[in-house]
């Protein structure tokens, strides 16, 4: 997961991730985050995934093993004002 990146926080403790394969057998099960984008929040003493982003593609991703994960997620700070 994340090509080796940590994870990315925000000042509200949420926590950025990007993956890669999953099984095939298990792809398009809820709860797979296999190929996405996600965004996990504190809850307790674990993380919650509180939304998260699976190209449409990610199918044919998996298949050819084109990871969505290669690279990690980043932060774009907000413009000063």
């Amino acid at each position: 997961m994340d090509g080796g990146q940590g994870f990315v926080a925000d000042s509200s403790n949420n926590l950025y991730l990007i993956t890669g394969n999953t099984v095939e057998s298990s792809e398009n099960l809820a709860g797979d985050y296999g190929e996405n984008a996600l965004k996990l929040t504190p809850s307790g003493n674990s993380l919650a995934v509180a939304d998260y982003f699976k190209p449409w593609n990610y199918d044919w991703m998996n298949s050819i093993d084109n990871d969505l994960g290669a690279g990690g997620a980043f932060s774009i700070p907000a413009p000063a004002t």
